[in-house]
């Protein structure tokens, strides 16, 4: 957020400014106000542990107040629904994902990736493209995939084990998308590093399994070479 309000595309010096201070009131605001109110209206928001009409009427106003609130602020939207997120309480999480959940996945997701790819463009003939995934993609599956290995390695686990939590670790999410997006909108990337990051990301994702199946191939191995010893020694055991 702060990226975005510093970073703003064809604003003058006054409006950063501005930026820059309502950005912390606004989040003082979302965590101080708002978080606090939202757990007091639980009570009535919620029915045998249900949301109400009344409740998902307040749980959508909340985001939306909060999407019109960053958007004015020369932010984006998706800045404020995702911090409106962050500060509902957790006794409301639940319930009103519960209402929400199949209409966002199953309607309003797809779309969201449908304009994402119609805003990709891959022209694998620019170098540029090219230079900007290989470095990306190279730079991810090693820190992702060497932090998590040697982390892991380092409290005992064995090398296929923690290769496999490595390559695991490197799903790209949602989440990545959305930022992309914003720093695309925000004019902070170009068109080229958006598409290439993209690029980065499905197949990263897409190489997560293969990897995860080589990693734990040789302990698959493994395993059974062991399970004989172990059966005799139970065996021994129950004989005597």
């Amino acid at each position: 957020m702060l990226l975005t309000a510093v970073a703003g595309h064809g604003t003058a010096g006054w409006e950063t400014v501005a930026r820059l201070v309502g950005l912390p009131v606004y989040l003082i605001f979302m965590v101080r106000g708002m978080r606090p109110l939202l757990r007091e209206w639980a009570t009535w928001m919620l029915k045998d542990g249900k949301l109400k009409e009344s409740g998902l009427a307040v749980a959508c106003g909340v985001a939306l107040g909060s999407a019109v609130v960053t958007e004015f602020m020369g932010l984006h939207y998706l800045l404020g629904a995702f911090v409106a997120g962050m500060v509902t309480p957790h006794e409301l999480r639940g319930p009103i994902l519960e209402r929400i959940q199949l209409m966002t996945v199953g309607v309003l997701m797809p779309f969201f990736f449908i304009l994402t790819g119609l805003r990709t463009r891959i022209d694998f003939g620019s170098p540029a493209l090219l230079e900007i995934f290989i470095v990306a993609t190279a730079v991810a599956m090693a820190g992702k995939i060497g932090g998590t290995a040697v982390t892991a390695r380092l409290v005992g686990e064995p090398w296929p084990t923690a290769l496999a939590l490595g390559t695991l670790m490197q799903t790209k999410g949602l989440m990545e998308v959305i930022v992309l997006t914003i720093l695309l909108e925000g004019g902070i990337i170009s068109q080229t590093v958006f598409s290439a990051m993209i690029v980065m990301a499905v197949v990263t994702t897409g190489l997560t399994m293969p990897f995860t199946r080589l990693a734990l191939s040789r302990s698959a191995i493994a395993i059974p070479e062991k399970e004989p010893a172990r059966l005799a020694t139970q065996q021994s055991t129950s004989d005597r």
